[in-house]
């Protein structure tokens, strides 16, 4: 079954120097308990020898990322390998890149709860009539979740395996082999065997750099200085209540189990409108697969009167800050968490 995490969608990853590391890791992940072995592998109009990374305990064979054609290429395939001749893949997990083409069946998504997992399209075409994405998800009848590009765009992707999890090589393994037993034609798994409804990492609060302009987060997200002292020192107002704040890739704050916080906080450093529009999307978006008790937007003590009665008629919560040189006065949180302390020293920043 799909996880909670993931069951109302998922964000794609769109930056590349995440999505490189995230291949890298991978690789260096199969590697890492692997023998090498070095056969000729074919592709369409050509073929090439490669020292594959042959993982006897899992099954499954992967040759090394490289540029083919202005293309990632990332094959996978399954042992035992015929003993002489070229090497067909069976799949690839590839990412997707600067010229990506329609072979590109990989992509880096983000749950709700900010777990990143390595998904496939199902696009598992080897020139073969009958074999393709379409009937390779009727077949395996895998579950798939929506991914949404940063352009409102959609993709119906299979979450393979769940970035730094320990059961990753055995998870993407599973699912090569899958794919084998389509190509070979053998009768679908009685179960499914991917897509697992796995617990959520532990919750916990990364505290955001203060001393620079800008910080790139969230797979390309900008914030700005006056977002990370704000979420830094809104976390410290919460924690004198005795009651933990945690953040993820997806949300800036929240109170509570991840699944189902009391609170969720989205921070904005300013009241425009295009910022309010942003947040609003953001607390309406994340809370669908981990619903929040209460949703609180979080905006400069600059916000018109009008955009405050809008945001309250749509059941938002409202908490406005004041920064000076030396302190943080938040006004409105003692209201929704009642002890919390209004004012704050602003921690030095190095």
């Amino acid at each position: 079954m799909i996880a909670e995490s993931m069951r109302n969608g998922m964000r794609k990853v769109e930056s590349m120097p995440r999505l490189v590391k995230v291949w890298n890791e991978l690789e260096s992940t199969i590697a890492s308990d692997s023998r090498r072995e070095t056969r000729v592998l074919g592709y369409r109009n050509g073929s090439r020898s490669h020292s594959l990374h042959v993982r006897d305990d899992l099954g499954i064979w992967m040759a090394p990322h490289q540029n083919i054609r202005n293309y990632r290429w990332a094959p996978f395939g399954t042992l035992p390998m015929k003993p002489r001749g070229n090497l067909s893949m069976i799949v690839q997990i590839n990412r997707v890149g600067p010229r990506s083409n329609r072979a590109t069946a990989g992509l880096l998504a983000v749950d709700v709860a900010g777990d990143e997992w390595i998904c496939h399209t199902g696009g598992v075409g080897g020139g073969t009539e009958g074999v393709g994405k379409t009937a390779f998800l009727k077949w395996s009848q895998t579950q798939t979740v929506p991914v949404m590009d940063s352009r409102g765009r959609i993709t119906e992707a299979i979450p393979v395996a769940r970035v730094g999890d320990t059961h990753l090589p055995r998870d993407i393994a599973a699912f090569v082999r899958l794919v084998a037993r389509y190509k070979a034609k053998e009768p679908r798994p009685a179960q499914p065997i991917i897509t697992k409804a796995l617990p959520p990492k532990a919750s916990r609060f990364i505290r955001e750099l203060e001393s620079a302009t800008t910080v790139e987060d969230r797979s390309g997200y900008v914030m700005t200085r006056h977002h990370s002292t704000v979420c830094n020192h809104l976390k410290e107002a919460i924690s004198a209540v005795r009651k933990d704040a945690f953040n993820d890739k997806a949300r800036d704050l929240y109170v509570g189990k991840p699944q189902a916080p009391d609170f969720q906080f989205e921070i904005k450093p300013s009241a425009d409108t295009q910022s309010i529009y942003t947040a609003l999307g953001q607390l309406f978006l994340h809370s669908t697969g981990a619903p929040a008790r209460r949703r609180v937007i979080v905006l400069p003590n600059t916000l018109k009167p009008g955009l405050r009665t809008s945001i309250e008629k749509l059941g938002i919560d409202i908490v406005t800050f004041t920064l000076a040189k030396t302190r943080i006065r938040f006004h409105g949180l003692d209201t929704l968490l009642p002890g919390t302390p209004t004012m704050l020293p602003l921690t030095p920043t190095r």
